[in-house]
């Protein structure tokens, strides 16, 4: 069965690749990233171009998560074309690095803007459509560094924190009307995130923090020069994911993270927790 599928943040990295993988399979793809006529054009132009010699139901259209008005623009834009939205995944996110103090507001309200309010405002508009449909899929590209911190990645840390705390409240809140959700914590790949990767205002704080400010720059060094995974083992868990009957599918999909039992581990123990929480309310079915 094809899906009518919205995916964020396809100029480059897990979005794009998973955009390729959705749209081989056979489902129509609304590819989403922001300035297509500017920055992003020629990614968009490359990608209509390669859709087109896949002979792919893919389409290019823009959508900036940081505007009200371009989210609702977009979403009406997919339904208008495809007739319903089936599946969403949140994938845009930018990645910080750095200590926390070293950050300026500005750089923290961004991260959250992107990373969690951009979230929130696509499930916003999509969320009437698949409650009227009573039925979809939700999608979250979240991260290891979700559930498990890393140095330097406090910042960033927080607004995966924040997205995993939401989305799974969400599921609860949402599963009786029929919509799925599923939070992907990928660990490191080798996708372009480094190389849009946000540094603090105030590097040189570093220098006052001893031992703690050598741990973070080791882990710099780590995240920037290692030789991780292939980011199409994640488009293709996502794909098999779109695939699975409704209802059968699972919350978290942890993969690729150097702390992989560890995370499974605290995967399992929020999930008991949860349920027993959820039976004593009542609420458990």
């Amino acid at each position: 069965m094809t899906s009518s599928i919205l995916i964020t943040g396809t100029s480059s990295g897990f979005g794009r690749v998973m955009a390729e993988v959705l749209a081989a399979r056979g489902h129509t793809i609304f590819a989403t990233m922001r300035n297509v006529d500017g920055k992003n054009r020629e990614n968009a132009e490359e990608f209509q171009q390669l859709a087109a010699e896949k002979n792919w139901a893919l389409e290019v259209i823009e959508l900036d998560i940081t505007d009200d008005e371009s989210v609702q623009k977009a979403v009406s834009t997919v339904i208008e074309k495809a007739g319903q939205i089936d599946v969403v995944v949140n994938n845009a996110g930018i990645g910080t690095f750095g200590l926390v103090e070293s950050f300026s507001m500005e750089q923290v309200q961004q991260q959250f803007d992107i990373n969690v309010f951009g979230t929130l405002r696509v499930n916003q508009a999509v969320l009437p459509h698949l409650r009227q449909n009573g039925a979809g899929y939700i999608i979250y590209i979240s991260s290891d560094s979700g559930r498990i911190l890393f140095p330097g990645l406090g910042i960033y840390s927080g607004s995966k924190w924040a997205l995993e705390a939401i989305a799974e409240t969400a599921h609860y809140e949402m599963a009786s009307l029929g919509i799925d959700t599923t939070l992907v914590q990928p660990g490191n790949y080798n996708t372009s995130i480094g190389e849009n990767i946000m540094l603090p205002a105030n590097q040189e704080h570093a220098s006052n923090y001893g031992r703690g400010g050598e741990i973070t720059l080791k882990y710099m060094e780590y995240l920037f020069n290692g030789d991780f995974g292939d980011p199409r083992d994640v488009a293709e868990a996502v794909a098999n994911l779109v695939d699975m009957p409704a209802g059968k599918r699972p919350l978290r999909v942890p993969m690729g993270s150097d702390m992989q039992e560890q995370l499974e581990e605290i995967n399992q123990v929020s999930a008991k927790a949860h349920g027993q929480l959820l039976q004593v309310l009542g609420l458990d079915s």
